[in-house]
């Protein structure tokens, strides 16, 4: 399937003809250091639709250097979850199935810790909505914020 893949590709490059374009909202264009010029029509047409005033657009414009920052701290938060997980996973085999060690001035503990349990909600909902509808209540309301490349 792969080998399709790179020979259907190659293919397109000798004839000189375009991928096709991905939806702007696919994960891998989030990352693509092209996308903005790929796709920039469609992801400015999509991000434009929630503003609705001249206000909202200088207040986006004054605060781009805070968003480009925050991006760069979330990148800089991934890879250093991802060498934090490499380090743990050494440190764990380096235990050698003990619980706890001391290493670097710390005192390192690594003990089963009970999983705990779960309710299957759609379950429930389906077979006993009088008790879901009972025992179920609302979690606050949230306002996350979300981030989009354009």
């Amino acid at each position: 399937m792969m080998a399709k893949k790179v020979a259907a590709f190659w293919h397109g490059v000798k004839d000189k003809k375009p991928p096709r374009k991905l939806k702007y909202k696919d994960p891998r264009c989030q990352t693509c250091r092209w996308g903005s010029t790929c796709q920039g029509a469609e992801r400015l047409e999509a991000a434009s639709q929630d503003i609705e005033s001249f206000e909202e657009i200088e207040v986006v414009e004054t605060l781009g250097p805070k968003v480009r920052l925050r991006m760069e701290l979330k990148d800089i938060e991934t890879m250093a979850k991802a060498q934090r997980t490499e380090v743990e996973g050494e440190i764990i085999k380096g235990m050698e199935g003990r619980e706890i060690i001391v290493a670097g001035g710390h005192r390192v503990v690594r003990k089963k810790r009970d999983g705990g349990r779960m309710i299957d909600t759609p379950r429930m909902k389906k077979e006993a909505p009088e008790v879901f509808e009972e025992w179920s209540k609302s979690r606050a309301d949230s306002w996350p914020l979300n981030f989009y490349l354009i």
